[in-house]
């Protein structure tokens, strides 16, 4: 009797240790939100306690554990006061996460300061990566309650994210103020005459003054800003495409602020007039070390793709181009971190390093009907049953 009570005994430790490890298929990696007050983040699941987070604090999911108890823990990354990241475990039942969170999305825009993803009702989930700086709390500029919007957008390196209804609209930082705005759903947009206010990075000149528009947008005619389906923008250009599938673009007189003599190394904006007509087109701005540029001229290095009508990419420096050559039927295009991303009519993503860096865990993605990239640690899949998968890392402080 003694053997056989053993043997369950063993039996019992067995089953326990294998709950203790199970789980990790679960728990997605990606954003969560803590869903109550003061909840502890512990050492391990049922172990010292470490900190305690409020509710609404966003956190990056990496795994997962259920305990001897059968209750669910996440492996957890957060922010502590929104200054110093923190990894522990927190019970699962204070976070909402994964498809309980992420659905019905159908567009997601970020930055390093901030997720915004919009339901298909028009309602947002928002979350803030940042809290004070130099005093000033911008946590609630991602956070407070919308109406219902008509879609999301966010600046790389803003503190602002933009919601767009009959027109486009911002929290405490317009479009309107950023130099675009589109003044009805037809797509006619009007545009500021004073660059200042659609690159307020050029204020960095030392003495306030400002470059000037160049044609077209030094006067635009209004078929030049009518039927516009795309704005995109960087440190040099504005560009509109049009649904005829043309790229008006228009630059401002930077040339001095962007010469080799400064310690800029640019390439020149390219002639869209060549271009075929584009479905889609995305423009960013690099980072100077992934250039090796001078640290002190970090933002002036672009690099433009956009979709022909037949699904393949167009690329532009044209050294580029091969590495997209191969790709097609692609229907999204997006960039991180020096990394060109596009999606597929299949729904699976390919991508290409442009400059040396690692692609993030995205070929075993299906079912995406878009992106989102914040252009550094994290990438975002819409899937077509409207729920999120995540790649990369969080954007919080060390």
């Amino acid at each position: 009797m003694k053997k056989y009570l053993s043997l369950l005994l063993i039996l019992l430790l067995l089953c326990a240790c294998a709950l203790c490890s199970a789980g990790s298929a679960d728990a997605e990696t990606g954003f969560g939100i803590v869903n109550a007050d003061q909840v502890a983040m512990r050492k391990e699941p049922n172990g010292q306690k470490l900190y305690r987070f409020d509710r609404g604090t966003p956190v990056w999911i990496s795994g997962s554990k259920t305990d001897s108890k059968g209750d669910l823990w996440y492996q957890i990354t957060a922010q502590y006061n929104y200054r110093y990241k923190r990894t522990g475990w927190m019970k699962a039942e204070f976070i909402d996460a994964g498809a309980q969170l992420w659905r019905d999305i159908e567009k997601v825009a970020a930055n390093q300061n901030g997720m915004i993803a919009l339901r298909k009702d028009g309602s947002v989930v928002p979350l803030s990566f940042i809290g004070k700086i130099d005093k000033e709390d911008y946590s609630d500029q991602w956070t407070v309650d919308l109406p219902p919007c008509r879609d999301v957008f966010a600046f790389v390196g803003s503190t602002h994210v933009l919601t767009r209804q009959n027109e486009l609209i911002g929290i405490n930082g317009t479009l309107m103020q950023s130099g675009i705005r589109l003044s009805n759903p037809t797509g006619t947009i009007s545009i500021e005459t004073d660059p200042s206010r659609f690159v307020p990075s050029m204020a960095n000149t030392g003495d306030n003054s400002f470059p000037e528009w160049l044609p077209p947008f030094e006067n635009p005619s209004a078929d030049e800003t009518s039927a516009v389906v795309g704005i995109e923008d960087n440190s040099r250009c504005l560009m509109l495409l049009k649904n005829t599938g043309e790229v008006i673009c228009g630059t401002w007189n930077c040339d001095n602020l962007l010469s080799a003599d400064n310690g800029y190394k640019t390439i020149p904006v390219p002639d869209f007039r060549t271009v075929p007509p584009l479905k889609a087109l995305i423009s960013r701005d690099y980072y100077g070390p992934a250039l090796n540029l001078p640290a002190q001229y970090d933002n002036m290095v672009q690099i433009y793709a956009g979709i022909t009508e037949d699904g393949n990419v167009w690329l532009y420096p044209e050294e580029k181009q091969p590495y997209v050559d191969s790709w097609s039927e692609i229907t999204q295009l997006g960039e991180a971190n020096g990394v060109l991303y596009g999606v597929r009519k299949d729904g699976t993503v390919v991508a290409a390093s442009l400059y040396g860096k690692a692609p993030l865990q995205v070929s075993q993605w299906t079912d995406i009907v878009d992106l989102c990239c914040n252009g550094e640690t994290f990438i975002v899949g819409i899937k077509n049953d409207g729920t999120l998968v995540f790649a990369g890392e969080p954007p919080f402080n060390n």
